[in-house]
């Protein structure tokens, strides 16, 4: 080590809190002089008298991959750090809530122990209210900016199961960290939007078409052409009910008992079209409630009027509705099979 790197550590064993800040993170990173070393690291900035700094699980939720933070279990500095707007910190938390509950055989074995520890650690210092549906949990759990875990009354979506919340919280820290530029999270948002054929001029020209005869029904091709809607979703979402500031939720199916075709679905808007036109749909839907529910019918009247109309076109209903199985469709709902699809995406993301 140098002189002033000795020093460095001197006046850190002295007190001063700036240096054991830098001392911690220079052993994290294993840079400027210091080997890379993460129990000493941590130890320097988990120390009593920087409990208080904000930046100490900063640094650690920043300076450290996922697999990391679980190892040496650090989920209550990423959860901190996240709180105190680290973008990094966010999407690594985000990608935590997805992966916490896969099947155990998928984690790595260190991982498990951490996961129950973390669970009831926050169960225990964070008042929690279950809700049940999407439609509930959404004032109390999404609408507010991500608190300080800290404080009381902080909502951790990380004491519950894998449940429609959790997607639209994690939904909504991917597309915050995705709008600050991180490609990461714009590769976990985008594996959660099914794909459409054709191109967007001929899908424009197609829904001006549809729209003389049925605005409603054009407005709703127009949100699945942006969103990568299933027919069904398409025909029975409520934009009104749906729109989030990050996307949109395809809520709980009234038109079918089928469990595994009725879960609400969260998709996120991968381009500022694509909120302009979910934002549309929500004020249209919303001023025309009961004239769009006289007019559209039920499940069956829509489906009837849409193939007639497309068929009166010449219309592909590809360019319009994703093909997806049960399976898949359950894939996207950021459970443990999503964390299998998006596995790729999620092993980048942790070295964010």
């Amino acid at each position: 080590m140098r002189r002033l790197d000795i020093q460095l550590l001197a006046r850190a064993r002295q007190g001063d809190r700036g240096a054991r800040l830098e001392a911690g993170r220079r052993y994290l990173a294993g840079a400027d002089g210091f080997p890379l070393h993460i129990r000493t690291g941590i130890s320097y900035l988990t120390h009593p008298s920087i409990l208080d700094s904000p930046m100490a699980p900063r640094i650690i939720a920043e300076s450290l991959a996922l697999e990391d933070i679980v190892h040496h279990q650090q989920l209550g500095s990423l959860t901190r750090a996240a709180g105190s707007g680290s973008c990094a910190a966010q999407i690594k938390l985000a990608a935590w809530l997805l992966l916490r509950d896969s099947p155990i055989a998928m984690r790595p074995t260190h991982w498990v122990a951490p996961c129950a520890e973390f669970h009831a650690e926050l169960s225990a210092r964070v008042p929690w209210r279950r809700v049940q549906t999407c439609e509930k949990a959404w004032p109390c759990c999404c609408a507010q900016p991500m608190p300080d875990a800290t404080k009381p009354g902080f909502i951790s979506i990380a004491s519950m199961a894998i449940t429609g919340c959790d997607s639209e919280r994690a939904n909504q820290w991917l597309h915050q960290a995705a709008n600050a530029k991180d490609a990461h999270a714009a590769r976990l948002l985008n594996s959660l939007v099914l794909p459409l054929e054709g191109g967007d001029d001929d899908a424009s020209w197609a829904t001006e078409l549809v729209e003389r005869d049925d605005p409603w029904l054009a407005l709703r091709l127009r949100l699945s052409r942006q969103f990568g809607l299933t027919r069904l979703e398409a025909l029975c979402v409520d934009p009104a009910q749906g729109l989030r500031p990050w996307g949109l939720v395809a809520g709980k199916n009234p038109f079918t008992t089928q469990i595994r075709l009725s879960a609400a679905r969260a998709i996120p808007a991968m381009s500022s079209t694509a909120m302009e036109v979910a934002k549309r749909a929500a004020s249209f839907f919303g001023q025309e409630n009961h004239h769009h529910a006289r007019f559209e019918g039920d499940l069956r009247r829509r489906m009837l009027r849409q193939h007639r109309l497309f068929e009166r076109h010449g219309l592909d209903e590809a360019m319009f509705f994703a093909s997806a199985t049960t399976t898949t469709l359950e894939s996207l709902r950021l459970g443990p099979k999503w964390a299998f699809r998006a596995k790729a995406a999620l092993q980048m993301a942790p070295a964010a």
